[in-house]
Formats: C-alpha cells, sequence, structure tokens
C-alpha cells in the first residue's frame, strides 16, 4: 500500500475535455504532427552537414512517406485489436502502430530511392587528389540519415498517449514514482491508482538512443552504410519486447511480440550481411554481379582483394552537385 497522501485522485484529474488542445485539435494529432516535423529537420541536417548530398529527393519521398507512415500505422493498429476497422478513418480517437508504419514507408522507400538516385542531377563528386570521381550517391546514406530520427519522433508522438491516458502500464507500487505520477504527470491516474507511464519510459530511451545513433555511430570506424538504419530495427525491436510484458493487458497484442522479434531478427541479420557482403561489392552494383556471374563468383572476387575503386568513372562536370572529401567515400554505392 501507498501512503495516505496519495489515496485521493490528483487536483486535476483527467477528462475526456483533455485530449482536445484547441478548436477541436486533438494533443494525439499535434505531437505526432510535430513529431514528424523534427524528424524531418534533424534528417535534413544530417544530409547537408554530414553527408553533403541533395534533399530533394528526400523532400519529394516525404509527400509519400507521411500518408504512407499515418496510413500503415492505422492499418496495423486494426489489425492488433487497437482500433476498430468500422473506425479507420477516425485518427482522433487515436489507435496508430508505429511499427506497421514503418514497414510500409520502408518497403516504399526502397522502390522510390533507387529509381530517383539514378538521375544524373543527384549524383556528386570526391576529390581525389588531382582528379575526382563522380559517383551514384547511395540509397543506404538516406537510410542511415532519416531512420534513425525516427526514434525523434517517436519520444515526442507518445505525449499523444499522455493526454489520451493510453499506453500505460501496470498499477505502481514504488511511493517515489506515485509522488512522481501525482505532481508530474496526474493523468496517469487510472482506475483509482497509478499506473506505469510506459510512454515515458519508451519514449525517454528513444530519446538517449536517437542521440547515441545520431552522433555517437558517426564515430565507429568498422560502421558501414546502412548499419544505422539496420540497427533502429534491432533497437526498437529489442525495446518493445522488453516493455511489452509491463503493459496493461487490453494493451498488450501478441502480434506485436511477432512484429517486434521480426524486427530484431532483420535487422541483426542485414547488419552481418552488409559487413559480409553487401559494403565490399557495393560499388560493383551488387545486383547485376549477383544475376550476371552468380554467388560464388562474387565471394571468389572478395576473396580475391577485389578493390571497389576499380570501377567506372564518370567525368561528365554535368553530373556534379556537390564535392565530398575521400574520407567519406565509404557512404557511396551503386543502390
Amino acid at each position: 500500500m501507498l501512503g495516505s497522501w496519495i489515496d485521493t485522485p490528483p487536483l486535476h484529474p483527467w477528462t475526456p475535455d483533455v485530449k482536445i488542445a484547441f478548436w477541436n485539435i486533438p494533443w494525439y494529432g499535434i505531437f505526432v504532427t510535430l513529431g514528424f516535423i523534427v524528424a524531418i529537420v534533424a534528417s535534413c541536417l544530417k544530409m547537408w552537414k554530414r553527408y553533403k548530398i541533395s534533399t530533394e529527393p528526400f523532400y519529394w519521398f516525404i509527400l509519400i512517406g507521411v500518408p504512407l507512415a499515418i496510413l500503415g500505422a492505422r492499418i496495423g493498429s486494426c489489425i492488433l485489436g487497437d482500433a476498430q476497422w468500422s473506425s479507420f478513418w477516425d485518427f482522433q480517437g487515436g489507435g496508430l502502430a508505429i511499427e506497421w508504419g514503418v514497414v510500409l514507408v520502408v518497403l516504399a522507400a526502397f522502390i522510390y530511392f533507387p529509381l530517383i538516385l539514378k538521375l544524373p542531377r543527384y549524383r556528386v563528386r570526391d576529390e581525389l587528389g588531382a582528379s575526382h570521381e563522380v559517383k551514384k550517391v547511395s540509397f543506404w546514406m538516406y537510410a542511415d540519415a532519416v531512420i534513425p530520427c525516427i526514434l525523434l519522433a517517436q519520444f515526442i508522438g507518445r505525449w499523444g498517449n499522455y493526454f489520451n491516458r493510453e499506453v500505460y502500464g501496470l498499477e505502481v507500487t514504488s511511493e517515489g514514482l506515485a509522488h512522481f505520477l501525482h505532481d508530474c504527470l496526474p493523468y496517469m491516474w487510472v482506475d483509482d491508482h497509478y499506473v506505469q507511464p510506459l510512454f515515458l519510459w519508451e519514449g525517454l530511451a528513444n530519446l538517449g538512443m536517437f542521440f547515441v545513433m545520431y552522433f555517437g555511430f558517426e564515430f565507429i570506424k568498422q560502421r558501414k552504410a546502412g548499419d544505422m538504419a539496420a540497427f533502429y530495427f534491432v533497437w526498437y525491436g529489442a525495446l518493445r519486447l522488453g516493455l511489452e510484458g509491463l503493459r496493461e493487458q487490453q494493451y498488450t497484442f501478441m502480434m506485436t511480440y511477432v512484429m517486434s522479434g521480426i524486427f530484431v531478427g532483420l535487422g541483426a541479420f542485414f547488419i552481418i550481411i552488409n559487413h559480409l557482403l553487401i559494403s565490399k561489392v557495393r560499388d560493383k552494383k551488387i545486383w547485376h554481379t549477383l544475376f550476371k556471374f552468380g554467388p560464388m563468383e562474387v565471394f571468389r572476387m572478395i576473396g580475391a582483394g577485389w578493390n571497389p575503386q576499380q570501377n567506372i568513372r564518370y567525368q561528365d562536370k554535368k553530373y556534379v552537385e556537390c564535392i565530398r572529401k575521400p574520407v567519406e567515400m565509404i557512404y557511396f554505392g551503386a543502390w
């Protein structure tokens, strides 16, 4: 039992009106929209300042990706049972399964970016001493810039769950935590007791990992293009697996365990195969090489010390949009 001071509800109890910010606009929508905006800005800063690649392809993809993210998240919520198909378009009522939205956007990106990056105006030039090399930007550069920023969007968007009083955990048994919720998060009072603010724990974990990936991963010399994007799936899948058991029963879904496990497995598999194969044949257009010579020939070429720098060079200056330093060439590739 908790102290007597917590036996009564907070001074500002939760009511359905709390969901609305102003002009019948719910807090849920405001935080989700703000999350999108902040993540987009952070992604563009990474492309512009760190990777020195054009942000224009990403701008156009936003028009595709944002609606698909919301649509996929809503479809996933209905599949899980968190929302009803009959109220599919009632986005104000909440119910967005972020994993499904991410999957739909990633599938769209796999189609969009390899096609759009073939355009000559998106190629860049590397300075190699007195010479230069014009190359196509790898799709994985955009993936590494954008996908980790989803964690930032999730941290912000989760606050919509707080005002909806949803995605919460089991009853709080710690008096210190109950005191904190009483003073700072009063809407965590549910059914005559305080509940674990899982939205906050997940959000803070994602925020911390965002800073680690956004800044810290840049200092890992062994990192390959695509590793950051893949690690997002490993991290978020593992985090959801760890927190799912702490949820209130009505917010626990078996399909979430399945999706989280798939996230971890696929993310880990890609990181392994990326280091063993993909990164070593990236500049040689891996799919063309595999279909033309077969996988055994690819492994033979790697074992023989194949140098990816022995690649066709494009000297046409009309392809040049920006100039990069040789140290950044690790990010370039054919797809």
